[in-house]
C-alpha cells in the first residue's frame, strides 16, 4: 500500500509530489505537507547538485592524470 510516508521515506521526490498532487489534504495540515516537501525538494537539489560537482572533479583529475602520463 501507498503511504504519504512511504514516499517520504524513499527520498524519491518526484514521484512522491505525483503523489501529494493525486491526493485531498485538509487545509489544517497543508502547510506543514509543504514545508516537509521543499524540505525534500532541496535535498533532492543539493545530492544533484553534489553529483554533478563530484562528476566535474573526476573528469579533472582524470584530464590532470592523462597529462602527466605523456
Amino acid at each position: 500500500m501507498t503511504t504519504f510516508t512511504s514516499f517520504l521515506e524513499s527520498g524519491n521526490i518526484i514521484e512522491h509530489l505525483l503523489w501529494l498532487s493525486s491526493k485531498e489534504i485538509r487545509a489544517i495540515g497543508i502547510h506543514t505537507v509543504f514545508i516537509k516537501s521543499r524540505q525534500l525538494y532541496d535535498q533532492y537539489t543539493m545530492a544533484t547538485q553534489l553529483t554533478a560537482q563530484s562528476f566535474f572533479n573526476m573528469t579533472n583529475i582524470q584530464a590532470e592524470l592523462t597529462l602527466k602520463n605523456k
